[in-house]
C-alpha cells in the first residue's frame, strides 16, 4: 500500500471518550492512492468499513510505513503523541480509527485537532446503513473541528457496535492530527428511594484541572419550571478541566439519548429536591449507581470528591439553595455554588416587576422604586391597583395595574408554569381575591389557585411570604444553618437576560441572604481568572469586585456587572467557566481571600 516517495511519520495517539484501558487494541491503517479524487476519493481505493469490535484505548501506539496495527502492550516513542501524515503530491494518505463505544455512552460526535495544514483535509465517516464512507469536509484551518452526529446513530455503528472514520490528506500536503477522539455523553442511573432510577449523565475534561489528573465536579441544575424536556444544557465546564454531572428531573426523558428517570415529575417540589440530594451525593462519590459503580469509577481521571460545586443560570439555581438549606447536613462534600442571574422571590420569578418585551424593550411595574420597596425578605409593590383583564385576545385572562395616567402595566405572556398552571405570586392572587377580581368560587381556568401558589412557591423559591398563613420563608437562613462553610458567587450582566430593574433586586436579596447569615459571598470572579479564560478580557470594563463586598448604592449595581458581549465573544459563558474555575481553585487551596493576585496553583 505504500508509495515511494511518500514520507510518513505515523504516531498515533486515540484520545476517546470513555476508553477502559484494559485489554483494548488501537487500530491505525495507512494508505495511498494515485487517483484524484473529487469527493474526496473513490471507494475502490479506499478499505472497506471495518467489522471488527475491537476497542481503541487511550495509548500511543507506532504503526511504521507498512505496519497496520500494535498490541496495547505497545510504548509511545519519544517523538511524541501526535500522527503526522505527508503523502507525496501524486498521492493522498489517510489514516482510519475504530472505536467501540462502551453500552453507557451515547455517542455525540467527533473532534480532531490538526496542526501544520499545508493543505486540505477530509473526514470520513463509516456509514453502515449505506455501506459506503460518508465525508465531511474539504477543512484548512488549523484548530479544533468537530463534527456532530445526528440523533440516531445506529447507521454509524457496525454489526458489532463499533464507530470508524478516517483522516484523509490532499495529495501533496501535509497535516499533523494532534488528537482525533469521540465525543459521548455517558449515562448512567442512581436508585433514589421511593422515587426509582433517576438518569445521570457525566461527562470528563480532555485534560483535569489538577496535578495528577485530579478533576473537580461540577453539577449542573435543570430548569423545573414551565415544561422542561431532557437534560438542560449545561455550563461546558469539561473546558476548564472539571467532570460536568447533570441529571433529569424524576419522570423526565430525553429524546436524543433515550435516557429517562423514574416517578413523577412534580415541578421542583419534594421528589425533585430529593433527587437532587442524591445526585449529589452520587457527585461526592458517597453513592453508587445501580451497578455499584461510582462516580470515579466512571471517569478515566481521578475525581476529586472533596471539591464537588454547583453551577445553576437564571431559574434552576434556586434549586441549588433549596437543596442545600434542606439537605445541606448530608452534603458536607458540596462547598459552593456559581449562580448566574438567579431569581428569588415569586413576584421576581413570575415578572411581576418588569421584564423585557418582545423587541428587547424595558417594560416596568411603576409601582416599585428602590430603596423605598426594597427588602431583603421580600419587594413591597403596591397591590391596591391590581385589576383582572378577560380580552378576545386574552380569553384566559391576565392581571394587571391601573395608574393614575393611562399607564398599564401587564405581567409578562410567558410565566412559570407549576403542573400546568399559570403561577402567579401568592401576593398578587390573594390581592386580586380581596378587591372582588377573581371569585375563588368561579377560578380561571389555567390559574393557580390561592393554596397552589401559596404552599407551592415556597418549595420553588428561595424567599417568600405566604400571605394566607401570615409568615415569611428564608431558605438563605436554612442555607447558612445547615451549611455555615458554604461559599456563593453571584454572576450577573449589566443587562440581566429576563429582570430590567436596574437595582437589580434579586441579586440584591441573594447577596443580602448570604452576608446577612455570615455566608461567603463575591459578585462575579476575579479579573485574575477571567483574563486567564480569555486575554482579551484584560479590559478596565470588566469589574474586579472584592468577596464580602457590595455597592453602596444598588442603583450603581452595573458598574460591579460585566459587560454582555465583548470583543464578539461568548461572554456569558466565558465569565462563568471563570467563576468555576476560581471557585474549585479556592476550594483546593481553601484560599478564602478577599481578593486575588493571580489565578491560583
Amino acid at each position: 500500500m505504500y508509495r515511494s516517495g511518500a514520507t510518513i511519520v505515523l504516531v498515533i495517539s486515540i484520545l476517546l471518550a470513555g476508553c477502559s484501558g484494559s485489554s483494548e487494541i488501537a487500530k491505525s491503517l495507512y494508505g495511498a492512492t494515485a487517483t484524484s479524487p473529487s469527493q474526496p476519493i473513490v471507494s475502490s481505493d479506499l478499505p472497506a468499513l471495518p467489522q471488527s469490535s475491537r476497542q481503541a484505548s487511550a495509548v500511543g501506539y507506532v504503526a511504521g510505513f507498512l505496519a497496520s496495527e500494535t498490541s496495547a502492550t505497545g510504548t509511545s516513542p519519544a517523538a511524541g503523541n501526535m500522527l503526522v501524515i505527508e503523502p507525496a503530491s501524486e498521492a493522498w494518505a489517510w489514516a482510519m480509527y475504530c472505536y467501540t463505544p462502551p453500552a453507557t455512552d451515547y455517542v455525540t460526535g467527533l473532534e480532531l485537532e490538526m496542526h501544520e495544514l499545508s493543505g486540505g483535509y477530509w473526514l470520513g465517516l463509516a456509514n453502515y446503513a449505506a455501506d459506503c464512507w460518508e465525508w465531511r469536509g474539504p477543512y484548512s484551518q488549523e484548530l479544533t473541528q468537530e463534527i456532530a452526529l445526528p440523533a440516531d446513530t445506529s447507521a454509524y455503528l457496525s454489526p458489532a457496535g463499533s464507530l470508524a472514520w478516517l483522516v484523509l490528506v490532499e495529495a501533496g500536503s501535509r497535516a499533523r492530527v494532534a488528537w482525533s477522539k469521540v465525543t459521548a455523553d455517558r449515562i448512567t442511573y442512581i436508585d433514589v428511594t421511593d422515587i426509582g432510577r433517576i438518569a445521570v449523565r457525566v461527562n470528563e475534561p480532555a485534560t483535569a484541572r489538577f496535578p495528577m489528573a485530579s478533576a473537580p465536579v461540577v453539577v449542573n441544575m435543570g430548569a423545573f419550571l414551565m415544561e422542561p424536556e431532557g437534560f438542560t444544557v449545561p455550563l461546558p465546564v469539561q473546558d476548564v478541566g472539571c467532570v460536568q454531572v447533570s441529571y433529569l428531573w424524576p419522570g423526565l426523558s430525553d429524546s436524543r439519548t433515550g435516557a429517562a428517570s423514574a416517578g413523577d415529575f412534580d415541578y421542583g417540589g419534594e421528589d425533585c429536591l430529593v433527587a437532587l440530594r442524591d445526585v449529589l451525593k452520587f457527585a461526592c462519590g458517597t453513592l453508587t449507581d445501580v451497578d455499584g459503580n461510582t462516580i470515579g469509577d466512571l471517569c478515566t481521571h481521578t475525581v476529586d470528591t472533596a471539591n464537588v460545586g454547583m453551577y445553576g443560570f437564571s431559574h434552576p439555581g434556586i434549586m441549588a439553595i433549596n437543596v442545600m438549606a434542606m439537605y445541606g447536613a448530608e452534603l458536607t462534600g458540596v462547598s459552593y455554588f456559581v449562580g448566574g442571574e438567579n431569581p428569588t422571590e415569586p413576584a421576581v420569578i413570575a415578572k411581576e416587576l418588569g421584564y423585557w418585551d418582545a423587541d428587547d424593550n424595558a417594560v416596568l411595574n411603576d409601582y416599585y422604586e428602590y430603596p423605598a420597596d426594597y427588602a431583603a425578605d421580600k419587594l413591597n409593590v403596591f397591590l391596591d391597583p391590581l385589576r383582572w383583564e378577560i380580552t378576545t385576545e386574552y380569553p384566559a385572562g391576565r392581571p394587571y395595574w391601573t395608574s393614575h395616567t393611562d399607564y398599564r402595566f401587564y405581567t409578562a405572556d410567558s410565566i412559570p408554569t407549576i403542573f400546568g398552571d399559570r403561577a402567579y405570586s401568592p401576593e398578587l392572587i390573594c390581592e386580586l381575591i380581596d378587591n372582588g377580581e377573581l371569585d375563588v368560587g368561579d377560578w380561571p381556568s389555567g390559574v393557580g389557585n390561592p393554596l397552589e401558589v401559596c404552599f407551592g412557591w415556597e418549595e420553588r423559591s428561595t424567599i417568600g411570604y405566604n400571605p394566607i398563613l401570615g409568615y415569611y420563608w428564608n431558605h438563605f437562613d436554612l442555607l447558612a444553618a445547615n451549611t455555615p462553610d458554604f461559599k456563593v458567587m453571584l454572576v450577573f450582566a449589566a443587562r440581566d437576560h429576563v429582570q430590567p430593574l436596574p437595582d437589580k433586586p434579586h441579586i440584591h436579596q441573594a447577596w443580602d441572604g448570604c452576608r446577612d447569615n455570615g455566608l461567603w459571598v463575591r459578585l462575579n470572579p476575579d479579573r485574575a481568572y477571567v483574563v486567564a479564560i480569555d486575554s482579551a478580557f484584560d479590559n478596565s470594563v470588566f469589574p474586579d469586585n472584592a468577596a464580602n463586598d457590595e455597592p453602596v448604592d444598588w442603583l450603581n449595581i452595573e458598574n460591579w456587572a460585566y459587560p454582555n458581549i465583548f470583543a464578539g465573544s461568548e461572554t456569558k459563558t466565558k465569565i462563568s467557566l471563570a467563576a468555576v474555575a476560581e471557585m474549585a481553585d479556592r476550594v483546593r487551596f481553601n484560599d478564602w481571600s478577599e481578593n486575588l493576585a493571580a489565578v491560583l496553583n
